[in-house]
């Protein structure tokens, strides 16, 4: 069985987030150029708070800082050996 990811469109994102809501990625979708605009402001704005990258052509991923699929599977293989 696949599943899907679902897409949320929420126009008032930051006043919804409060104690109870702990988003683990925002995506942003749009042309490349723009992504890369947009990653450099957070990037510069939010600078060691947030994690940005293009993980698809018109794919900007905003995530906490330090977090990366490399470290999670380092933090499952000590676990698991």
């Amino acid at each position: 069985q696949q599943e899907t990811m679902t897409s949320v469109e929420e126009p008032h994102l930051l006043q919804k987030i409060d104690d109870t809501i702990f988003p683990n990625k925002i995506s942003v979708g749009g042309t490349k150029e723009s992504l890369q605009l947009l990653q450099k402001k957070i990037d510069e704005k939010f600078h060691g708070k947030v994690s940005t990258f293009i993980s698809a052509e018109q794919c900007l991923d905003v995530m906490p800082p330090n977090i990366s699929k490399g470290s999670a599977i380092s933090v499952l293989l000590k676990e698991f050996q």
